[in-house]
């Protein structure tokens, strides 16, 4: 119970939890995608105005049903889904758990699609100092509902262990649609229900605003 760092693991697949997420949290989740759509999350960065850029409501439901899943797993609840929807787009951080700031990483090509999951963030939010968080987490959605949580990695220590993947690369199968920062999932920490912050960090002040 607890932490596992992945590599230790034989088979994750099969190892890492999943969570079910019913009717009704699905539902909240598609309340919550279609806002972000609606608004700040499909801004154009490069336009620097609000004007509206079509990423597809399907993949901001993806993302927010692997939060949910997340969240529900960790906390029991949807209390720390970020649920604002913001004209200035995303602000890097997708849940606060006990303390800590999470992005949440949701794929839909991982082991059920017989791929290898991966976590990748967009390299222009990783470099966005304003708005680092303090764990990234990859969760993959199995299907509609179901969702195993393979885990995470400190937003400190990506830089050690990340490759950087250009637009039109491809990197282990896959062709890179933006500009990423990618982590494979041997670099990451498999988590347990009973995960907190303190068990994991040898500082007990790991981040000021975590005591706060």
């Amino acid at each position: 119970m607890g932490l596992t760092p992945i590599e230790d693991i034989s088979n994750p697949s099969t190892q890492a939890p999943t969570q079910r997420l019913t009717s009704e949290y699905l539902a909240t989740s598609h309340h919550v995608a279609g806002g972000r759509h609606k608004t700040g999350y499909r801004q154009s960065s490069r336009l620097q105005q609000q004007t509206m850029r079509d990423d597809g409501l399907d993949a901001h439901s993806v993302g927010v049903r692997g939060e949910a899943a997340l969240a529900l797993y960790l906390n029991g609840n949807l209390d720390a889904l970020d649920r604002e929807a913001r004209w200035d787009g995303d602000d890097g951080t997708d849940l606060t758990i006990r303390g800590y700031d999470i992005d949440v990483k949701t794929t839909t090509y991982g082991w059920d699609a017989g791929k290898e999951p991966l976590l990748r963030i967009e390299r222009r939010h990783f470099e966005d100092d304003e708005h680092t968080p303090d764990l990234y987490y990859l969760v993959e959605e199995c299907v509609v509902g179901i969702y195993r949580l393979i885990g995470f990695i400190e937003a400190d220590c990506v830089e050690g262990v990340c490759d950087y993947v250009d637009e039109g690369e491809y990197y282990r199968g896959f062709k890179s649609q933006t500009a990423n920062v990618v982590v494979p999932i041997e670099h990451l920490t498999m988590v347990t229900r009973d995960w907190s912050p303190s068990t994991y960090y040898t500082d007990a002040q790991p981040r000021a605003h975590a005591a706060d």
